[in-house]
């Protein structure tokens, strides 16, 4: 009821303060029902649908950034790795995914570092790298156009150049340490955030950071991801064979 009565009002709300509403949706939004869950994700994508200039500061940056850490954990595996519903579970990600790419076109880089620093956190849970590398393989095709991008402006290059520094960290955290997780789940996401993140790579990577991608990748090809992973080196040699092609010799 509160998330109908939200959307319904929403240009005159989201003029305003608002403090207590929008603690109360973030409250719904990691309620266990997804029944519950669903209308806040359809609040918030109204709400971005109102202008920035339009809306008091409560309900920009501050918001979203509090929406995705949100919804990051809900979407999280239990540490267990057992989802009494694996359907309504994969429904919750799909839902999920509309509300974390309109984030990431205010927040832009500070997505990408907040799911970084996630990631790296110190003796981290496998559930919550996931969980990251979920949120940002959402956003990997926006992501890899903010950097293939030629627009003006100096605050778009400081973007695509702390994009680039973001991803180019988290790359190569994850080959420095994916053994500590020891996890199927793990492995094929951070598979697809390599392939998905092809395009970027083929911008931001030298050819010989491209060799070691792949090397690393053929390194990872167990059986239990070696249909994401074979799929990640292929998005790779198809968006960047034109670099990997100035070390033939050693692929």
């Amino acid at each position: 009821l509160v998330s109908t009565l939200v959307t319904e009002d929403i240009d005159s709300l989201c003029s305003q303060p608002c403090e207590n509403l929008l603690s109360l949706l973030l409250q719904l939004q990691s309620h266990p029902f997804i029944s519950t869950v669903l209308p806040v994700l359809e609040c918030w994508l109204t709400v971005q649908e109102i202008p920035v200039a339009d809306r008091h500061v409560n309900w920009t940056k501050p918001l979203l950034q509090q929406v995705v850490a949100g919804l990051i954990l809900r979407v999280a595996y239990p540490v267990d790795d057992t989802v009494d519903d694996e359907d309504e579970f994969r429904e919750l990600r799909r839902m999920v995914t509309d509300v974390l790419i309109s984030s990431y076109f205010l927040l832009r880089h500070e997505y990408l570092q907040y799911m970084r620093q996630l990631i790296m956190t110190p003796q981290q849970q496998w559930n919550a790298v996931e969980a990251a590398l979920f949120g940002l393989n959402q956003v990997s095709k926006d992501v890899c156009e903010r950097l293939k991008s030629r627009a003006p402006g100096e605050s778009v290059r400081v973007d695509r150049e702390t994009t680039a520094q973001e991803l180019g960290n988290l790359v190569q955290h994850l080959m420095q340490t994916r053994q500590q997780w020891s996890n199927i789940l793990v492995d094929k996401a951070i598979a697809k955030f390599l392939g998905s993140y092809a395009p970027a790579w083929s911008v931001i990577s030298a050819p010989n950071d491209l060799l070691q991608l792949v090397s690393f990748l053929q390194s990872q090809n167990g059986a239990s991801s070696s249909e994401e992973t074979a799929r990640a080196i292929r998005s790779i040699y198809v968006a960047c064979g034109s670099k990997l092609v100035e070390v033939p010799q050693q692929l």
